[in-house]
């Protein structure tokens, strides 16, 4: 009687655990599914609350419009659909953690043509601040072509009502996944 409790115990600790793999990657592809389709509100949904501390989501809505568009420049994603990868969930520090990367391809094509002055600044400055990418400037669409792995840090904790909510990982601005996550968490991610 006692083993088939373990093992019924067993069974459901599996169940519960493959059901929330299986709903991080339902939740990421329709996050992914948001951004190409630039459902602004839609992807804050899959965004971790803590962020929401540090820009509020009204502010939040108009900074992504104004990014994704404006007069000078349009940004659209290239690829409707994008494969995942998750590490192994971690729980570190009470919070489930997953690692989630994934191909992006994404165009930030410009409304007026651009000089070889702006294009090579322009250029520049995306290099600088996007080292794991490959730039290419694409003369005949006005527009660079920006193309690498982006990784997404999928939380469930207290905070998200134990569901899996997501931080977009910007090797150039750790503070804010330090504000999110705490240094600790960040740390044993390898990701400082």
């Amino acid at each position: 009687m006692k083993s088939k409790l373990t093992f019924l115990f067993l069974l459901i600790n599996y169940l519960s655990f493959s059901q929330s793999i299986e709903t991080l990657k339902s939740d990421c592809a329709k996050m992914y599914d948001a951004t190409y389709n630039m459902d602004f509100e839609k992807i804050l949904d899959y965004t971790h609350p803590k962020v929401f501390d540090i820009v509020d989501k009204e502010t939040m809505l108009t900074v992504l419009d104004e990014t994704f568009q404006n007069d000078k420049l349009r940004i659209r994603l290239v690829h409707p659909k994008t494969t995942f990868t998750f590490s192994e969930v971690k729980e570190i520090d009470g919070k489930k953690i997953c690692v989630v990367e994934y191909p992006q391809a994404m165009r930030m094509i410009f409304e007026n043509p651009l000089s070889e002055e702006e294009k090579n600044a322009l250029e520049e400055s995306l290099k600088t601040t996007m080292t794991s990418k490959k730039i290419t400037f694409e003369k005949d669409r006005n527009a660079f072509y920006i193309d690498g792995k982006d990784i997404m840090i999928a939380v469930s904790e207290e905070a998200t009502q134990n569901k899996w909510k997501l931080i977009n990982y910007d090797k150039s601005q750790p503070q804010l996944l330090n504000m999110v996550l705490g240094e600790n968490v960040v740390k044993q991610l390898g990701l400082q």
